[in-house]
């Protein structure tokens, strides 16, 4: 799921003008892009932590 919202603020970053306003907030795309990204990322590791975590126990 992480990888899905990293790969959705890629797409934003890339696709999308950095004054452009997108989401219900209406968050600059230079703003929104990249924290998704961080965001995705962040929910990935998460996410693998807790795999590796039930894996050794």
């Amino acid at each position: 799921m992480g990888v899905v919202v990293a790969i959705g603020g890629g797409a934003v970053t890339a696709f999308v003008d950095d004054d452009d306003l997108v989401g219900r907030l209406q968050i600059p795309a230079g703003v929104y892009g990249p924290v998704m990204i961080i965001a995705g990322l962040a929910i990935a590791a998460y996410g693998t932590a807790i795999v590796v975590r039930a894996r050794r126990s």
